[in-house]
C-alpha cells in the first residue's frame, strides 16, 4: 500500500457517521468510492415516510460529494436498495429531483 495511489479520507459534518469500521467515502486519484448511504440524519434520526426517506438518503450523498469539493454531477453510478419494490416509482421521483433523467445509470435491489 505504501507505493500505492493517495487516498483521502472523505467526511461530511451533515451527513450521518459510519456505523462500522469503514470511510463514508475515499478520494483517490479522480475518483470518489463513497460507502452505502442510509436515510438516517446526521444526529441518527430515521425520518419518517418513503418520500422523507429518499430525500434524506440522497441529501446525504450530496452533502459527502460535496465534502470531497465535487457534486451531484460528478456521479456516474447509484446502487438502490429497498426495502419494498412498491416504494420504487415514489424513490424513482424523488431521483428526478437530483438527476435529471440520463445523467447517471443506477440499479436497484429490493427485499420483499
Amino acid at each position: 500500500m505504501a507505493n500505492g495511489p493517495k487516498r483521502q479520507l472523505i467526511a461530511a459534518a451533515n451527513a450521518p457517521k459510519p456505523v462500522g469500521p469503514y470511510s463514508p467515502a475515499i478520494l483517490t486519484g479522480d475518483y470518489l468510492f463513497l460507502s452505502g448511504q442510509g436515510a438516517r440524519d446526521a444526529a441518527g434520526t430515521m425520518p419518517e415516510g418513503v418520500e422523507a426517506q429518499a430525500r434524506q438518503w440522497l441529501e446525504n450523498v450530496k452533502a459527502i460529494v460535496e465534502a470531497a469539493r465535487l457534486n451531484l454531477n460528478h456521479i456516474v453510478h447509484l446502487q438502490l436498495y429497498l426495502e419494498n419494490i412498491s416504494a420504487f416509482e415514489e424513490v424513482d421521483r424523488i431521483y428526478a429531483d437530483y438527476f435529471p433523467r440520463g445523467s447517471t445509470s443506477a440499479s436497484c435491489d429490493w427485499r420483499d
